[in-house]
């Protein structure tokens, strides 16, 4: 609809909705790696300079000490790269050697994972190591403010770049063999008389990912109790999107829609002020829910500064809601950057309930 603008900066509009908002209302702001700000990686930060009240940062950027050793390696690989140029071509390749250059073995345990099976695992990702490594240092670079009300709205990646854990404590190292464990602890799968099939190393890595984040999470919250400010605090966790496993059969769509139906239930957790206990709510929810969730009984009235237009969940009432499904590749910046996304497959739900197969239908690639 609004075909003649870029994506990018309509992209943009949607990262500062919330911070301008409650940054209008009076709180204090910080957001901590808005995701592909300015279609950039790592985010462009500057999306935010109209706004100096708005404190922005990027944290996922070498904290777990990678870049340090990549920084070694580059000095090392642009004189290796001399030398492969001047070398007679059919060293090239060896010499090459897929841009390792005989890298130690120590660096490419640290730059990737190998994973014998679900329970064995040499080396670590880099990419986990730096996200995770700002999950741990949360209660660090937390303060707290004395006075006044604040927002923080942050990304973190961690389940993003699933690996195999040390069990019982899900954490990364360098070697992890949780084989007797797994072994003596099957019954972890199973709650209430339903059992998560856990069998191939992609569902541990993303079970134990999980895991390890909430733990960290966890963490945080307690630190947050200590300081005095969990209690008046408003917390929402959400993800982008689920993820296809493929686990239960009976919840798999047909050739023309891949995947299951868990691609599009994300996660969505929330704790209001003063609130005490769980429980699981099986009213229908989107993620983009969150900004009504966020500014319910704060900000009177919200407005869209961008568009003019109230900021509201009702559209999620319709009778029939239309959800994209993106193939691998297809959501990449690199791709879609026009001003319009690039054909894509769609799919249509009626009666506001994913888990029943007869409320989807496939509606084609437009």
């Amino acid at each position: 609809r609004r075909d003649g603008e870029l994506l990018v900066d309509k992209h943009n509009e949607a990262l500062r909705l919330m911070p301008r908002l409650f940054s209008d209302g009076g709180y204090t702001v910080t957001v901590c790696d808005p995701p592909y700000a300015g279609y950039k990686e790592p985010p462009d930060l500057s999306i935010y300079d109209d706004f100096p009240e708005i404190r922005a940062y990027n944290t996922a950027m070498g904290r777990s000490g990678i870049y340090s050793v990549l920084e070694k390696v580059w000095e090392k690989n642009f004189f290796c790269y001399s030398l492969m140029k001047v070398a007679p071509v059919v060293l090239h390749l060896p010499l090459y050697n897929y841009g390792q250059y005989s890298n130690d073995p120590q660096l490419r345990r640290r730059m990737g994972q190998k994973s014998a099976n679900p329970s064995v695992a040499t080396g670590v990702r880099a990419s986990f190591m730096d996200n995770y490594a700002v999950l741990c240092a949360l209660p660090e670079i937390t303060t707290i403010q004395e006075s006044g009300n604040t927002f923080l709205m942050m990304t973190n990646n961690t389940t993003h770049e699933p690996m195999i854990l040390k069990e019982p404590e899900f954490e990364p190292a360098d070697e992890v063999d949780n084989t007797v464990y797994d072994h003596t602890h099957k019954d972890r799968f199973s709650v209430e008389g339903r059992i998560l099939p856990i069998e191939t190393i992609e569902e541990m890595q993303y079970y134990q990912t999980n895991m390890a984040v909430l733990l960290k999470l966890g963490a945080w919250f307690n630190y947050l109790r200590e300081q005095g400010v969990y209690d008046n605090t408003r917390i929402i966790l959400v993800s982008d999107h689920g993820k296809n496993m493929m686990m239960y059969k009976g919840l798999l769509f047909d050739s023309q829609i891949t995947g299951d139906v868990y691609k599009f239930n994300p996660f969505l957790m929330v704790k209001d002020f003063g609130s005490e206990g769980f429980r699981v709510d099986s009213r229908f929810m989107t993620n983009a829910d969150t900004p009504t969730l966020a500014f319910e009984g704060l900000i009177d009235d919200p407005v869209n500064p961008a568009t003019g237009k109230p900021v509201s969940a009702e559209a999620k009432n319709a009778p029939e809601l239309h959800a994209v499904t993106v193939q691998p590749g297809e959501w990449n910046i690199i791709v879609n950057h026009g001003k319009r996304f690039k054909p894509l497959k769609w799919a249509a739900l009626k009666n506001q309930n994913i888990f029943d197969m007869n409320n989807w239908s496939y509606l084609g690639t437009y």
